[in-house]
């Protein structure tokens, strides 16, 4: 019978096996013995749930705990509800064990859980089970404190049958005062106590002091006051002590110290700005002298301490964290005073940057065109002007991380004022290439082009074909010039040769010999060392007898025939060769380069993407040793001046983020393309400074211009030719030095990427029924069903609120979908109710968690109802972590913020009393009782952009454990955009509760050409400005400093004002310069005449900033056959011989091809095109039949050479 039951609830639950999960009331009756069983390994499954997250659950409930003590003896009842097997923790410790425990009137076990008592409670089955223990302790006096369950919802305490209406519980334990307790301690007891005193400064804006000190406590445990911990000026915000401590309203710190050796730090930070800090020791137990050390923050100011002496830590019992510090020792009555030498960073360091140049003379010698690339830091001015005569075309920034990456052009403005040329630069770490004309006097220009000063400069100069450097000043290192070719050899060679010339022959025969050999000299073939070999012939021959040494003679002029052949073989080579050049420059080898790399051939011709971006790349490498020395200065600036408490506090980047990329460049300004950059390379000089070189620094250049050239060619073959008639020598063959190839390895990054692969087993079971049977049973029980009110199970539709100066009562509405934990609105150590009823019955599920209070609530609606005493404090706040729809209050003696319109609160409440401050009679602070007053950050970020915003941050500075109310201004113009901000007389409300760290909002700001900044005279908050300009503005900024910033990655000043200080904006727009919005870079127009018609073709690439419509002109009677833009075909047509191209922002590649009916002839012209814009590198080709042969060509001065003329030329001298 028993196997047929478990047969049918085996097939019921396999039919069902999809259905809803089990509740314990829907299990057979057969399989409710086994509920038990199948859910021991999820404890938590029948415990109660948070209102907004199922997966949290509370399973033991300590509500309350009633104390009643006296001298003799103590006795505690605590209320306990379960919803498991638990362990209850009970009031005391290993000194004040309890006694007589009973749980519901049973005597019970109490045991040992790591020094704290504790009963084992057993759950019972639905509803959960309610426990009342009880105990006592036994004493011969009432103790100091007494430990007590962290986690204990309510603790009524009553000493010698007086209520005590708000017990102090700090971590864990319930102070039991003299005072409270009603007796004295005795007096036989020998109690002694040494102080230690040592007070760390950071030079903060507010200056921060933690003061340690240090305690050797020996006797009985007792209750101590130290007489004003606090330094004069000073306010306390965070007190960390293991010892039970609290600051009084007084200022006095009140400690319950006990036998042992003890640590307690207390910070605190200045009111206003202080130039001396005094110290008087007060109370007999205080120190007459303290060891105080002081952190510098060279970043905000730089002081100087005086009237104190310094002392080695080493030699002294400095805490071991601070022994790096400067160390100074104070006496009562002496004080440390500040001499400020510099606030802020007035001055920043000066620019480090590097520049490249590469400059191309013009073919006509009219100007040049410039390319620099910048590399380096900027830290002042942040602004890039270009010298007068340097006329900007186009400022690309790249990115410092991946300077291979695209990168995005600058616009180019007039600085209002002065009217110079320039761009805005934001980012402190600097890539950007410019391009520029220089036009005018190409004899002298300056070393940068930039009202900067440079730290490493090198140039390289590309000089068109016939142009020739003859020297250079104002450079340090110039290997390619014609007058730095000269050495002391060759001086004393042609000195020699001039000479030997002149005492052969005649001193005229000597001049005219000196003059060809300084022509020669360096020309790359010319004859030189020949001519010595055939003057010692020459010589040997004049002065040996006819009638001596025959033999010898016969040998010399067989020596001198050799040299004359020699000389031949090798002048008329390079006689043919100075013709042509001098005829045709263009023939002038590429391998006359100086130091040419492998990679500066490529830009010969039109380059790749990949290649260019590997070119440049290439060209952006900065040396790594002056970036490595300043990350290197970085790092030592931060070891000297680390952050402090205060900078710990990292902002959310939910709003900041949004506005990390706002718009800096207006989208109506022309953008300008630039003049582009020149693709041919003939001459390559390489110019570099040694050292710094300043924007006075001048470079000099003396050029001979290609007819000058081409006359001294000819003007050497006449030399040359004059000068071998005298004599004939032989000599080596001269072997030009060809450049040497520099090999770059390539640079080769992997990236590896492994999937991460998971799965899911599926379930199984096990054949046996009766397990499977079980198994299915759990899997229902415990796949329990997710309610439907999720995430909101609760609500709070109405509250109200009553006090007065002796009570307040909270009444609550609240909503329950589902049973759940909730809770409620108090906070320990602002207010706590003493008395929490449901439904009018006193509650029976609390507990206490992070000062909070939470109650468990079964499904339906419920009147919570808590009361208490009001608190001493003159404010206090009431977090409201469930917030109601609605608040009612009814008060008297109190001011209530955090209600809106409609009796919508805020997330907290703040009461005041009505009358009193917290102002003394000599306006300082008034500390209340136990509460430390917090203390915030406002940090404002001034996003000045196309649009002008501000990003404000509220970051909390003090621990967190009090809430923050306060009204912060706004600036002139600021209106306030993020949802949820209250504003109200132009301030904004801000409210956190006790556990917020930051509040955050975005604001719009009016444009204006003067912002000014000022810190109101307030001890609740310091303020931060950051500026954060976009390159559309221009900012010029007064007042005071602002801090010396080691963000390299970008401008961002920022300044740390003191109450009432202000800092003054000086706001202009540039204005943008006038330029060109198109640039064509190459264009190749190619030719090919027939006999009947004649194919054109123009390909040419161009870049543009802006949209729109280009148009250029083709001949009139051109037939036009395609047109093709970046490889697509386009249907365009000819309209009056004009064709309009349709252009959009960047780079576009265009092809177009026409026919004309024009036969070949014995004159063959290139048709005329019309572009529409000047070309920079531009190509002509004519493809001509095999039949065809050139004899002149003329039209640019880079055209077809005729290579026989220069031959003719020769022959014809010959």
């Amino acid at each position: 019978m028993q196997r047929l039951v478990w047969l049918i609830c085996l097939c019921l639950f396999s039919a069902v096996s999809h259905a809803k999960p089990l509740a314990h009331e829907q299990v057979p009756e057969p399989l409710k013995p086994w509920i038990n069983w199948v859910v021991q390994d999820d404890p938590e499954h029948d415990c109660p749930f948070l209102y907004d997250n199922d997966e949290q659950k509370r399973c033991n409930w300590p509500t309350a705990t009633q104390l009643d003590l006296n001298p003799q003896k103590g006795v505690f009842t605590s209320t306990w509800q379960v919803y498991n097997d638990s362990w209850a923790l009970l009031p005391g410790d290993s000194s004040h064990w309890p006694q007589s425990v009973t749980v519901n009137g049973q005597a019970a076990l109490v045991m040992d859980r790591g020094g704290i008592p504790a009963i084992r409670l057993i759950a019972g089955s639905k509803p959960a089970a309610l426990y009342r223990i009880k105990g006592e302790f036994l004493w011969e006096r009432i103790p100091d404190n007494l430990p007590v369950p962290m986690d204990t919802g309510l603790v009524n305490l009553s000493i010698n049958g007086q209520a005590i209406a708000a017990p102090t519980i700090r971590d864990g334990q319930l102070w039991l005062k003299e005072s409270e307790s009603g007796q004295k301690k005795p007096e036989n007891v020998q109690n002694s106590l040494d102080i230690q005193v040592f007070r760390q400064f950071t030079d903060e804006v507010p200056l921060q002091v933690t003061t340690r000190i240090v305690l050797d406590v020996s006797g009985e445990q007792r209750e101590i006051k130290l007489t004003r911990p606090l330094l004069e000026g000073f306010i306390p915000f965070s007190l960390d002590s293991v010892l039970p401590a609290r600051l009084e309203n007084d200022g006095q710190l009140l400690v319950q110290v006990r036998p042992g050796h003890w640590q307690i730090d207390l910070m605190s930070r200045s009111v206003n700005e202080l130039k001396s800090i005094p110290f008087h020791a007060e109370g007999q137990d205080w120190p007459q002298s303290e060891i105080w050390l002081f952190t510098a923050q060279a970043d905000l100011r730089v002081v100087e301490i005086e009237q104190l002496q310094a002392i080695d830590t080493s030699q002294s019992n400095v805490p071991e964290e601070w022994k790096r510090l400067p160390a100074y020792s104070i006496k009562t009555g002496q004080a440390m005073a500040f001499k400020v030498i510099r606030r802020g960073d007035p001055e920043p360091d000066a620019n480090k940057l590097k520049i490249y140049r590469k400059l191309w003379l013009d073919f006509n010698g009219e100007g040049y065109t410039a390319n620099d690339t910048i590399t380096g830091f900027i830290s002042r001015g942040w602004r890039l002007n270009a010298l007068p005569e340097t006329q900007l075309g186009k400022v690309t920034h790249f990115p410092r991380q991946n300077p291979w990456e695209e990168g995005s052009n600058l616009l180019i403005t007039r600085q209002a004022g002065i009217n110079k040329q320039g761009v805005e630069i934001r980012q402190g770490m600097v890539t950007l290439e410019a391009d520029s004309r220089i036009v005018g006097a190409i004899g002298t220009l300056s070393a940068v082009g930039w009202e900067q000063d440079f730290q490493q400069v090198t140039a390289e100069l590309n000089m068109a074909p016939g142009w020739r450097l003859l020297a250079a000043s104002g450079v340090d290192n110039v290997p390619d010039s014609w007058l730095s070719h000269w050495t002391l050899l060759d001086l004393f060679l042609v000195l020699f040769a001039a000479f030997a010339i002149a005492r052969i022959w005649n001193r005229y025969w000597g001049l005219f010999a000196l003059l060809t050999f300084i022509l020669i000299w360096h020309e790359p073939g010319a004859p030189q060392f020949v001519w010595l070999n055939i003057l010692a012939a020459t010589a040997l021959i004049n002065l040996l007898p006819t009638d001596k040494f025959l033999n010898f003679l016969r040998v010399v002029k067989v020596y001198r025939i050799i040299g004359w052949l020699a000389l031949v073989s090798i002048s008329l080579p390079f006689i043919v060769e100075q013709v042509r050049s001098g005829l045709y420059p263009q023939l002038e080898s590429h391998a006359q380069m100086s130091n040419v790399e492998a990679d500066d051939a490529e830009a010969i011709a039109p380059a790749s993407p990949q290649a260019t971006a590997k070119s440049k790349n290439r060209s952006l490498d900065y040396d790594q040793s002056f970036s490595e020395n300043l990350q290197e200065q970085v790092s030592r600036y931060d070891s000297l001046f680390p952050k402090s408490m205060m900078s710990g506090i990292e902002a959310k980047p939910s709003l900041q983020d949004s506005l990390a990329n706002f718009d800096r460049i207006d989208p109506s300004a022309k953008v300008q393309t630039g003049p582009g950059l020149p693709q041919w390379q003939w001459h390559k000089i390489h110019l570099s400074w040694n050292g710094t070189v300043t924007s006075q620094q001048q470079l000099s250049l003396w050029y001979l211009s290609p007819a000058m050239t081409m006359g001294l060619n000819f003007l050497r073959v006449i030399f040359i030719s004059v000068l071998a008639l005298l004599m004939f020598g032989i000599a080596e063959k001269f072997q030009p030095k060809f450049p040497k190839f520099r090999s770059v390895p390539p640079a080769l990054l992997a990236l590896l990427l492994l999937p991460v692969l998971s799965g899911i087993a599926p379930k199984s079971y096990a054949d046996y029924p009766s397990e499977a049977l079980l198994n299915e049973l759990k899997t229902r029980l415990q796949d329990v069903e997710k309610p439907d009110c999720l995430p909101a199970c609760a609500d709070i539709p109405q509250m109200a609120i009553s006090l007065d100066e002796q009570r307040v009562e909270i009444v609550l509405q609240i909503h329950a979908a589902a049973s759940v934990i909730l809770p409620l609105p108090s906070e320990y150590g602002q207010w706590f109710p003493n008395e929490v009823l449901d439904n009018g019955e006193a509650a029976t599920a609390l507990y206490r968690d992070n000062n909070g209070l939470w109650i468990y609530l079964q499904q339906g609606a419920h009147r919570v109802t808590l009361r208490g005493a009001a608190p001493l404090l003159s404010q206090f706040t009431l977090p409201l972590p469930l917030k109601p729809k609605r608040v009612t209050l009814e008060k008297s003696a109190w001011e209530v913020v955090g209600i809106q319109e409609n009796a919508v609160p805020d997330s907290q409440l703040q009461f005041s009393r009505i009358g009193q401050t917290t102002k003394d009679i000599n306006n300082k602070t008034v500390l209340e009782p136990g509460v430390l007053p917090p203390f915030v950050r406002v940090e404002r970020t001034l996003q000045l952009g196309l649009d002008w915003r501000v990003y404000t941050r509220v970051s909390r500075l003090s621990p967190v454990g009090s809430a923050v109310v306060l009204k912060v201004g706004l600036l002139p113009g600021e209106a306030v955009s993020t949802a949820g901000i209250h504003v109200k007389d132009a301030k904004v409300e801000v409210n956190m509760s006790a556990q917020d760290t930051e509040m955050e909002w975005l604001s719009t700001l009016e444009k204006s050409a003067v912002i000014e900044l000022v810190a109101p005279k307030t001890e609740q908050w310091t303020e931060i400005w950051k500026a954060n300009i976009g390159t559309v503005w221009h900012i010029e900024a007064g007042g005071i400093a602002p801090i010396h910033s080691f963000n390299l990655t970008e401008w961002l000043p920022e300044w740390h004002p003191w109450p009432g200080e202000k800092v003054v904006l000086q706001i202009t727009r540039p204005e943008a310069v006038a330029g060109q919005t198109l640039t064509i870079d190459n264009s190749t127009l190619s030719v090919k005449p027939g006999q009947r018609i004649r194919d054109a073709e123009l390909n040419f690439s161009l870049r543009s900033s802006q949209g729109g419509q280009h148009t250029l002109t083709l001949p009139e009677n051109a037939v036009l056959q395609s047109v093709a833009i970046d490889g697509q075909s386009q249907p365009i047509r000819l309209q009056g011989g004009k064709l309009s191209l349709p252009v959009h922002p960047g780079e576009q590649d265009i092809a177009i091809s026409w026919q004309e009916t024009k036969p070949v002839s014995t004159m063959i012209t290139t048709p005329i095109v019309d572009l529409g814009q000047n070309s920079v590198n531009t190509r002509l080709n004519i493809s001509l039949g095999q039949d065809r042969w050139v004899l002149f060509a003329w039209g640019p001065r880079l055209g077809p050479a005729v290579l026989f003329w220069g031959v003719l030329i020769v022959i014809f001298m010959l």
